[in-house]
């Protein structure tokens, strides 16, 4: 099994809200420590996302020892914290990509500040307890997450990212891709061929490609979207319909 080392690490506390490096691969049953654990969702407890509000990608966010402190930059001094410690205010179904899961509600001075900064009612959400299962690679897989969209690790080959850059003519920065794990392989597009790998001393199955969308069209702290990356994407990495870039994995 092939062996690599990555300090390129990040996990996405609040879905659809930047992302904080970490020093190390923290992993629970559902995959990073803390990453996706939170979500908002609208008065019917729908998912909210960058796809449909952009101006999510312009919110900061820092780790304090108890807690995650979200910043709005455009405003001084307005910010946010979510506690690491879930209070329940009451339990919800909520809606995750068309599959219901139940889930936390857990703050409401978090809520009312999303609330102001997108302009209508939202609600946090948190501590979500999903169950997939998914036949890939001739095995079945019996998947637990939080809000991730369907898969534990979101790993980046960083070769990948430099050549899409160069068929661009355009710089893209990797952190577009949303990934918990950047790696350089050896060539691009090198995790194609892999089925298992060990980072950081641990053991990781590839599940599946990551299927893309608009939202890596979104620039780094930007609330516009652009044609590329995507664009470039569509002439040369579609299967079935789909674009591929990045890979899905799992601990083993």
């Amino acid at each position: 099994m092939a062996e690599y080392f990555s300090d390129l690490l990040y996990i996405y506390p609040v879905k659809s809200i930047a992302g904080i490096p970490v020093k190390a691969l923290k992993l629970n049953d559902r995959g990073l420590e803390f990453d996706r654990f939170w979500m908002l969702v609208n008065e019917n407890y729908q998912m909210l996302s960058q796809r449909d509000f952009p101006k999510l990608n312009l919110l900061k966010i820092f780790e304090e020892e108890n807690s995650f402190k979200i910043l709005d930059p455009s405003i001084p001094e307005s910010y946010v914290k979510i506690s690491k410690k879930i209070n329940t205010i009451k339990q919800v179904e909520a809606s995750i990509w068309n599959q219901n899961v139940q889930a936390a509600l857990v703050d409401f001075e978090a809520s009312d500040w999303f609330s102001e900064f997108l302009n209508f009612k939202v609600f946090l959400i948190a501590n979500a307890r999903r169950l997939k299962f998914k036949q890939l690679n001739e095995k079945n897989h019996e998947l637990q997450l939080n809000f991730q969209d369907g898969y534990p690790v979101h790993l980046i080959n960083l070769k990948s990212v430099s050549d899409l850059s160069q068929r661009c003519n355009l710089y893209i920065e990797p952190e577009r891709f949303r990934a918990n794990i950047y790696i350089d392989l050896p060539e691009p597009y090198y995790e194609d061929q892999l089925k298992y790998i060990r980072i950081n001393g641990i053991e990781f199955e590839f599940l599946k490609p990551c299927e893309r969308c608009i939202m890596i069209n979104l620039k780094s702290k930007s609330a516009s979207f652009t044609p590329e990356p995507l664009k470039t994407l569509s002439t040369y990495r579609m299967y079935s319909n789909k674009i591929h870039f990045g890979s899905y994995i799992k601990p083993i």
